[in-house]
């Protein structure tokens, strides 16, 4: 559970400033199997309801709505 939580934090932390790369490079930075990270995308979506986009010109994910962050460090925290 904490290795999911450190993961988690990591993860929100890219997607905050914007530097997760494609989704291989993003699963790499996290420590993780890419179809472990879409696990953990679809979590975040599906089960969370966060909206999460990617830029492909910048190739990297970003939530949609700016204020998210700070509630999903409160939450995880």
């Amino acid at each position: 559970l904490v290795s999911w939580a450190r993961r988690c934090v990591s993860e929100t932390d890219l997607i905050h400033i914007r530097k997760t790369g494609t989704a291989a490079e993003f699963a790499t930075k996290v420590g993780v199997a890419r179809s472990t990270f879409f696990e953990y995308m679809d979590y975040m979506r599906n089960e969370l309801n966060i909206v999460i986009l990617y830029d492909r010109s910048a190739k990297t994910y970003y939530y949609s709505n700016k204020g998210l962050y700070d509630s999903l460090k409160q939450w995880i925290a």
